[in-house]
C-alpha cells in the first residue's frame, strides 16, 4: 500500500468520487471509454501492484475495471476514506484533502473531472456536478488559488440535491487546461479543439 500521498493516489481519489463503486471487498469504476479504463488500469498497477479486471458491458456500452482485494479494499475504505458501497450518493470530503500542498490537490480535481465532468464546445463551457457541496466548494477554492473564474450553483433533479461549477470562455478553459492535469482521451482531443 503507498506509504504517503502522491500525484497518482490522488488522481485515483478523484476518479473513484466520480465514477467509483465499493461493495463487498470489491472496488469497481465504470466508464465507456476504453483507453481511458486502460490508463485506471495502469493507474492500480503502478500503485498496488494489482491488475484490475476489465468487463464490457455491450448493454450499457461500459466497462468495468475492477479489483477484489480485501487488503486494497480496507486502505481505500480506512486510509482513503472512500464510502463504502455506491460511492457517489454518500461522498464526503476526506479530512486529510485541505492539508495536502496543492499540486496534489489539483490531482484530486483532475481526477474528478476525467471521471465526473463534461466539456461542452459549442459554449466553451466545463462543467462538473456532485452530490457534496463541501466538495463542490472544495474544488471552487482550488481553481480561485489557480487564477480560473467559474460559478456555482446547483439542481434538485435527482433524489439528492446536485452542487455544480461552471468554467466558460475559452481563456479560462486554457487556463483550466494549463493548471488541472487531466488524462480522459476524450476530454483532452475535445478541448484541444479550441487551440
Amino acid at each position: 500500500m503507498p506509504l504517503k500521498e502522491s500525484e497518482s493516489l490522488l488522481r485515483i481519489l478523484g476518479i473513484m468520487h466520480g465514477d467509483g463503486n465499493m461493495s463487498g471487498s470489491r472496488i469497481l469504476i465504470s466508464e465507456n471509454d476504453i483507453n481511458f479504463v486502460k490508463k485506471i488500469s495502469l493507474l492500480f498497477k503502478k500503485l498496488f501492484g494489482l491488475t484490475p479486471n476489465i468487463f464490457h458491458d455491450k448493454g450499457r456500452n461500459s466497462y468495468y475495471c475492477h479489483i477484489k482485494n480485501s487488503v486494497t479494499y480496507r486502505y481505500f475504505t480506512d486510509v482513503l476514506e472512500i464510502p463504502k458501497g455506491a460511492v457517489r450518493p454518500r461522498l464526503t470530503l476526506p479530512s486529510y484533502l485541505k492539508k495536502l500542498k496543492l499540486k496534489l490537490q489539483k490531482e484530486y480535481v483532475g481526477g474528478l473531472y476525467d471521471a465526473e465532468g463534461w466539456l461542452t464546445t459549442r459554449q466553451a463551457h466545463i462543467g462538473f456536478s456532485i452530490v457534496n457541496k463541501e466538495i463542490r466548494n472544495f474544488i471552487s477554492s482550488i481553481l480561485k488559488k489557480c487564477g480560473i473564474k467559474h460559478s456555482i450553483s446547483f439542481r434538485d433533479r435527482r433524489e439528492n440535491m446536485e452542487y455544480e461549477l461552471h468554467i466558460y470562455g475559452k481563456s479560462n478553459l486554457k487556463k483550466f487546461q494549463e493548471q488541472i492535469s487531466f488524462e480522459h482521451p476524450a476530454k483532452i482531443a475535445k478541448i484541444s479543439k479550441f487551440y
